[in-house]
C-alpha cells in the first residue's frame, strides 16, 4: 500500500495561474473566459471536487485575479494555510494556436508574477499530511526547485508518500541533459510518479516506461502512470528496476473541447483513490482516464460539471464510481 492508514491527507505542491481562454478563435475584440488554473491548483481543486479536499502550498498574487482564486478555493475547502500571498500580480497563460511543438501550446506570462510555490516551513507545513503530490512546473532552479527540494526531504523523514508529476516544458530548460538531471533527486523519492509522452521527450528519453526508468539513477520502486493524451493512458508498478504488473487503458471517446487540465485531473482522480486504499491498476486508470476525458471534453480545468461527465462515462463503460466519492453533490 502507498499510503498505509487511509483516507489520506494530502498536500499538493506547485503553481497557481489564471488561465485565459478565447471563446472563439483570438482576435481583437474576441471574448475571453477566464479560469484558476496551474497544475498545482488544477490538482488540488480535482481532489476537492472529487471529496477528498486537500492542502494547497502555491503562491498567489495579490491583484483581483488572486483574490477571485483564493475565495474559490476556499469554497471548495482546500486548506489554504501554506498559501503565500506575493505582492506581485497573478501569472497570465493562454492557449497559442500556433504552438509547433507537441505540449508546449500555451503562453505564460510568468516573469515577476506571482508564479510558483515556497514553503517557509516544509515540517509544519507536513505535519499530519500523508500523501505530497508535486508538479514538475516548479522545479527549474530559476523557479522553485530548493522549495521542492525541501519539501520532497521533509515527506522522506516523516514517511509520507510523495507523488510527482513531471510536467516537462521545453521553455523552461537550456537542453534535455538539464531537465533530465533536475530529475533525478524528485524521481528517487517519489512513490507515485506521472509522465506524459510529452515530458519524456522534453527529458530526451522515447515515451516508454523503459524511456522512464531510463531517467532513474538507480533501479526504481514505484508506481508509474504514463499518459498519452488520446491514446489513454498505462501503469507499471517497479519493485528494483522491473516491472511487476502493468494495465492500460484506451481512454474515452470525447470531442475536445479545451485539452488544458486532463492529465492534471487524471492525476488528481488516481492520488484521491490511492489515498482511499485503492491500488488496483485497472481501476485506477479507468477512473483516471475518465476524469481527464471530462475535462478536455470543457473549457478550463476539471470543474463540478466535469464530475458528473466523468460518472456518465464510466457508467456507459460498466464501471461502477468509486465508493469512497459520495455520488451526489
Amino acid at each position: 500500500m502507498l499510503v498505509s492508514d487511509p483516507p489520506a491527507n494530502v498536500l499538493v505542491a506547485g503553481d497557481t495561474t489564471v488561465d485565459l481562454h478565447p471563446s472563439t478563435a483570438l482576435a481583437p475584440g474576441s471574448e475571453l473566459q477566464w479560469f484558476p488554473g496551474g497544475t498545482g491548483a488544477n490538482v488540488a481543486r480535482g481532489l476537492a471536487l472529487l471529496d477528498r479536499p486537500p492542502a494547497l502550498a502555491t503562491r498567489v498574487g495579490s491583484d483581483p485575479f488572486g483574490r477571485a482564486i483564493d475565495r474559490r478555493l476556499s469554497a471548495l475547502g482546500i486548506d489554504l494555510a501554506d498559501h503565500v500571498h506575493d505582492d506581485r500580480p497573478s501569472p497570465v497563460t493562454i492557449p497559442d494556436p500556433d504552438a509547433d511543438r507537441s505540449g508546449d501550446s500555451w503562453t505564460a506570462w510568468v516573469r515577476d508574477t506571482s508564479y510558483g510555490v515556497v514553503l517557509p516551513d516544509p515540517a509544519a507545513a507536513l505535519a499530519g499530511v500523508d500523501v505530497v503530490h508535486c508538479s514538475g512546473t516548479v522545479l527549474p532552479s530559476t523557479v522553485d526547485g530548493v522549495a521542492v527540494s525541501e519539501a520532497i526531504d521533509a515527506a522522506q523523514a516523516r514517511g509520507v508518500t510523495v507523488s510527482v508529476d513531471l510536467n516537462g516544458r521545453h521553455n523552461q530548460w537550456s537542453s534535455s541533459a538539464a531537465y533530465a538531471d533536475a530529475l533525478a533527486t524528485p524521481l528517487t523519492a517519489a512513490d507515485l510518479v506521472f509522465a506524459g509522452d510529452h515530458d519524456l521527450t522534453v527529458a530526451g528519453r522515447e515515451p516508454t516506461f523503459d524511456g522512464l526508468r531510463g531517467l532513474y539513477p538507480e533501479p526504481p520502486s514505484a508506481l508509474a502512470i504514463l499518459t498519452r493524451g488520446e491514446d489513454g493512458a498505462s501503469a507499471a508498478r517497479f519493485v528494483d528496476g522491473e516491472i511487476v504488473a502493468s494495465a492500460s487503458h484506451p481512454g474515452f471517446d470525447v470531442s475536445v473541447v479545451d485539452a488544458s487540465g486532463a492529465g492534471d485531473a487524471l492525476a488528481a482522480a488516481i492520488v484521491g483513490l490511492i489515498g482511499n486504499g485503492i491500488e488496483e491498476l485497472d481501476r485506477l486508470l479507468a477512473v483516471g482516464t475518465a476524469a481527464g476525458a471530462a475535462t478536455v471534453a470543457s473549457p478550463g480545468a476539471f470543474r463540478p460539471a466535469d464530475r458528473d461527465h466523468m460518472a456518465g462515462l464510466l457508467a456507459d463503460a460498466g464501471v461502477a464510481w468509486p465508493d469512497v466519492w459520495e455520488r451526489d453533490r
